[in-house]
């Protein structure tokens, strides 16, 4: 190849990584929470800073290896290597309801959960607009199969983000959540 037909692709290819390399470099990222770390380690992560979930056994008594333990953020209760889910700091028996804070779910593409639920409920998601992006109801699983509930696996997308989803019924306290996965537009 001659040397100014080189030169001139090569001169093409930085004027089109010029123009188009913000454009390119904001690809996708991939975030997990999978609350493997001792409690409350989970805190300092993605899905604690950004949302308003909570730990179930923070503000009321867990079963740990069957018997009733104190309320304390390093407790984990009996999820497995899980987390029971709370909205509203610990009220036994209410829906839940997991908001995003909205800058944050507007980069928020798919999603991906684990969940196990103790009682009749109903999964939702919505996007930044406040649309449905997913509804499931959920099959129940007996409190004797805890912690080694089997978890199912709910998947989904949206275009507009995903502010928040939530778990209808008495939830709270009764509702275990493993493997977060989310794909955002930020790094």
């Amino acid at each position: 190849m001659p040397t100014t037909f080189r030169t001139a692709v090569f001169k093409l290819a930085c004027l089109a990584a010029c123009a188009f390399g913000p454009a390119l470099s904001a690809h996708a990222a991939t975030k997990t929470e999978d609350f493997n770390a001792d409690f409350p380690a989970w805190e300092s992560g993605w899905f604690a800073k950004h949302s308003n979930a909570s730990n179930f056994c923070t503000s009321n008594y867990c079963l740990v290896d069957g018997d009733w333990a104190d309320p304390s953020n390093t407790v984990r209760g009996t999820a497995g290597s899980g987390i029971w889910l709370s909205s509203e700091g610990g009220w036994s028996s209410s829906p839940i309801t997991i908001n995003f804070d909205a800058a944050f779910g507007a980069t928020l593409k798919a999603m991906q959960i684990d969940v196990a639920v103790y009682v009749e409920s109903t999964f939702s998601a919505w996007d930044s607009n406040g649309n449905p992006v997913y509804s499931k109801v959920l099959r129940v699983d007996s409190y004797k199969d805890v912690p080694t509930s089997r978890y199912q696996t709910l998947h989904f997308k949206s275009a507009t983000g995903i502010a928040g989803f939530s778990f209808s019924g008495p939830a709270d306290g009764n509702t275990v959540i493993d493997n977060i996965t989310v794909k955002t537009t930020r790094q």
